[in-house]
């Protein structure tokens, strides 16, 4: 780190390097950076604006192009990456990296360099947390809320350097407006280093690739603690070892960790899945949710002899063919109904919630429409009762047969193989599929709510034979 002043409020009293990038699109792992725009800060004022145009050799978007401006004409012949590589490094070197959304513009050009074999790890400050530190009554905190509210013109919007200059007036005004301690405290909050275990290096750390997938945590003989799921795993992996104050049962697994691993997939829904499957499998001691593995409790409905639907409860094994809805345990089945009896005026006696003879107790307090005394016709009844349970219903599988749904990046292809809503497996060889598909079926509640997500997605299925 280069030399500090003492004289000037903290950040300005360490040399600062105002960054911003212009990418491709979002994904660190998969676009690339198309601009790089730099200016550097000492005791207090600008010593050097820098900026460079790259060659992403990779195809710009229309969209990406209406945002920037940034033509392929314009990176055609600018530089790769890798030609301005050192230049860039030399110029962070020793210096506070400031953007605003840091962890966007720190994630491409840390992807960057670890495509070239590269570390990259300077100290960072997010402008982002920055504003909402100093300005916490105040609503937007993105470049253009902030740049409107205090009257900075940004003639060059979603240009690297435009942005940069942006935020180091930001930065530089802010300042101006807080007092030096307000500063310092913001300032260390954002500065505050990881505490690693003491059995955790910061080479096993920086091991750790930046890429969606799972991670396990291990205690005394290599006992499982924590199974976690990120797309950034290093970020995540990181975050658990935040200096900011945790809560008492983080504090406990930290204290405990002696060892940790990962597993990269080629996507989130990947990492979601296998997290999800690990967990309920291998029972970490750490994970309370995911890992509870209960008999679901369905809903039923039979038509009683006025023809009137009455719902049941009962194990969703022995449910048949025809749940309306699952349910964890019968308490939050219990729950629901209740919600749906008060907003749909539903018979409680129907859904099962009360018993005894005789109308019920709503119906005196005209909260039910009446199915229980037969003033409600049951066709009536019937279609409100279905039309209220549906967001809860298991939806119908919409395929004749088995799927996979495809996930990939730079490095790896997934085919996430599903049926019936239940999770068979994910192969990475097309030889593999066969021998997936013939998984037994096992329906479970968390993964059946990612598929429904999953399949109207825009990642790409394909069909496979039914049996």
């Amino acid at each position: 780190m280069k030399t500090m002043s003492i004289s000037l409020p903290a950040p300005l009293n360490h040399p600062l390097a105002i960054v911003d990038l212009e990418t491709t699109g979002a994904h660190p792992g998969v676009d690339r950076v198309i601009e790089v725009g730099v200016i550097l800060i000492d005791d207090g004022e600008v010593s050097l604006r820098w900026q460079r145009l790259i060659n992403p050799e990779q195809r710009l978007s229309p969209f990406i192009e209406q945002l920037t401006g940034i033509t392929p004409a314009m990176v055609a012949d600018a530089p790769r990456f890798a030609e301005i590589a050192d230049e860039l490094q030399t110029l962070l070197q020793g210096r506070i990296f400031v953007a605003h959304n840091a962890r966007f513009d720190y994630g491409f050009l840390k992807s960057e360099y670890e495509r070239l074999g590269v570390q990259f790890a300077p100290e960072r400050l997010c402008t982002v947390r920055w504003s909402r530190q100093l300005y916490p009554l105040l609503r937007g905190h993105g470049l253009d809320a902030i740049c409107q509210r205090l009257g900075i013109a940004n003639e060059a919007r979603h240009r690297a350097l435009g942005d940069a200059e942006a935020t180091w007036q930001f930065l530089r005004q802010s300042c101006r407006e807080h007092h030096p301690d307000t500063l310092h405290a913001a300032f260390v909050k954002q500065m505050q280093r990881p505490s690693l275990p003491p059995a955790i290096t910061p080479e096993r750390i920086n091991s750790v690739p930046n890429c969606p997938g799972i991670y396990r945590f291990y205690g005394d003989e290599g006992k499982l603690l924590y199974i976690g799921k990120s797309k950034q795993l290093r970020e995540r992996i990181m975050s658990h070892f935040n200096a900011s104050p945790v809560s008492a049962r983080n504090q406990r697994l930290h204290s405990q960790i002696r060892d940790l691993d990962w597993q990269c997939t080629a996507g989130e829904l990947g990492a979601l899945l296998k997290e999800n499957q690990a967990i309920k499998k291998e029972q970490p001691l750490f994970n309370r949710r995911l890992r509870r593995v209960r008999e679901l409790v369905a809903v039923t409905t039979k038509e009683d002899a006025q023809g009137y639907l009455r719902c049941q409860f009962s194990a969703f094994e022995k449910a048949g063919n025809k749940p309306l809805a699952l349910f964890r345990n019968r308490s939050q089945a219990k729950a629901k109904l209740l919600e749906l009896a008060k907003e749909h005026q539903l018979c409680k006696k129907l859904l099962g919630l009360e018993t005894g003879k005789g109308a019920c107790f709503d119906l005196q307090l005209k909260r039910c429409k009446g199915a229980c005394n037969g003033s409600e016709p049951p066709a009536i009844y019937n279609l409100r009762l279905q039309t209220a349970l549906k967001p809860a219903q298991i939806r119908s599988w919409p395929y004749p047969g088995p799927i996979g749904i495809v996930e990939r990046d730079e490095e790896r292809e997934e085919l996430h193989l599903i049926d019936h809503w239940c999770y068979l497996g994910t192969v990475r060889d097309e030889s593999d599929i066969a021998d997936c598909l013939e998984n037994p079926r096992q329906f479970e509640l968390d993964t059946y709510r990612l598929l429904v997500r999953a399949v109207r997605s825009r990642l790409t299925i394909r069909q496979f034979p039914g049996n």
